[in-house]
């Protein structure tokens, strides 16, 4: 028996509206995404509804600051529903890939403009078929390319992380919804 899978639908911007989108999106259930984030007791299906439909306060979500991210980066297996694909499912895919990556090409010209050359960029594509940005560069960010990058990337549209080691950094910038418009500050 064959599922029919209806690409899901962002309502609003609310936490529950994006929770709710990544959760479908995933293709995951209400019960497996409360496991996943450690949501205890005996209702964790009704309390999702309730995170979901914004009648319940998050307090076990405050701490996940990029809450759309959180749930769309869960490590969650989709048992052989890639493998085969339907036409349509591959296409959606490729416009959610192309979708990314347009979003996050603004972002190219924030990374030349505060790094020069001195630094390698790549687009990379996650398992979930999503698109961020890698930059690799091989020494430490100065305290001001930090403050370029803070000051220069809205957070409510990309979600960056910055790894640093003495010998190298990588900045890897993530889409939080490859929907919303752009957010680059002037």
């Amino acid at each position: 028996m064959r599922l029919l899978y209806s690409k899901p639908e962002l309502r609003d911007l609310s936490q529950g509206s994006r929770i709710s989108f990544a959760r479908q999106f995933r293709f995951m259930s209400q019960h497996e995404l409360a496991d996943k984030l450690g949501i205890t007791g005996d209702n964790k299906r009704r309390t999702m509804t309730r995170y979901e439909k914004c009648e319940r306060n998050a307090n076990p979500l405050k701490n996940l600051s990029y809450t759309y991210f959180t749930v769309e980066n869960i490590n969650h297996e989709i048992p052989n529903k890639r493998r085969g694909m339907t036409k349509d499912e591959k296409e959606y895919y490729a416009q959610l890939e192309l979708a990314d990556k347009e979003n996050l090409r603004p972002i190219e010209l924030v990374i030349k403009k505060i790094f020069k050359s001195d630094y390698d960029l790549r687009y990379n594509i996650e398992a979930n078929h999503r698109v961020h940005l890698s930059v690799r560069i091989n020494r430490e960010l100065k305290q001001r390319e930090k403050t370029m990058l803070n000051a220069k990337i809205k957070s409510e549209f990309y979600h960056t992380e910055i790894k640093e080691s003495e010998e190298k950094t990588i900045i890897n910038i993530y889409n939080e919804n490859p929907n919303l418009s752009l957010g680059l500050r002037g």
